[in-house]
């Protein structure tokens, strides 16, 4: 395993209201799945944005490492690296372009990535069918499917794609029992490509058949980690 991305000493706050996030540091490498545990307004998605290079720090580094000498900001390597930073949002129908068909929305980061479109269409198809969506048409557009529906175009997409990072928000929240159990083993499966992952969950049971290892967020500190087994 190698470090994939480090926190160090983060601290984060919206404008200039009272921080959300205080020294928090942690680590990150390749095939390891970190699960942010805590309950709502307690920092876990603020520290997803903020690892996705969509907030800076009022404190404190986010890096990831790449191929250079040096890791580099993630926000820098978000911007030059398109798809290398999968995201999946608690508010799945928010994350889809409403104006994209379902093809393009999934394939779009393998396309960022330079896959040929001969291989886009299958990489597209396999990927739809992972999540249980191979009836649907893949034409359509968001606006046309559920919440759940949504949710497992949203992660076709980071199947498909096959990002260095993902960063997952409530992943299964809009899924029922048996589904959300298929969609977290395919989430699993990304940690043998070597994906680094960071889920945050209310769900102690599937972060725990999950995760290789478990932070609780309380009040926008680390307070308790629980090194678990993945299953």
């Amino acid at each position: 395993m190698s470090l994939v991305v480090e926190c160090r000493d983060l601290t984060l706050a919206y404008r200039a209201g009272a921080a959300v996030v205080r020294d928090v540091s942690l680590d990150v490498s390749s095939g390891v799945l970190l699960g942010l545990q805590g309950p709502s307004g307690s920092g876990k998605s603020t520290l997803l944005r903020a690892m996705g290079g969509l907030m800076r720090p009022v404190h404190g580094t986010v890096t990831v490492a790449t191929d250079e000498r040096a890791p580099v900001p993630v926000w820098m390597f978000a911007r030059h690296r398109p798809g290398a930073i999968g995201w999946i949002s608690q508010d799945p129908i928010g994350s889809l372009n409403p104006l994209w068909s379902i093809r393009r929305i999934v394939g779009e980061p393998a396309r960022a990535h330079g896959v040929r479109s001969a291989d886009l269409a299958r990489l597209v198809a396999n990927a739809l069918n992972d999540v249980g969506l191979s009836h649907v048409n893949d034409t359509a557009r968001p606006g046309h499917l559920s919440l759940g529906q949504c949710q497992r175009v949203a992660i076709a997409r980071v199947i498909a794609g096959r990002p260095q990072i993902v960063l997952a928000d409530e992943p299964t929240s809009a899924l029922d029992p048996t589904t959300a159990v298929g969609i977290a083993r395919l989430l699993s499966r990304l940690l043998h490509t070597g994906t680094a992952m960071v889920v945050a969950s209310h769900d102690d049971v599937l972060l725990r058949s999950i995760a290789t290892s478990i932070v609780r967020v309380q009040d926008g500190r680390l307070e308790l980690v629980d090194h678990t087994v993945s299953a």
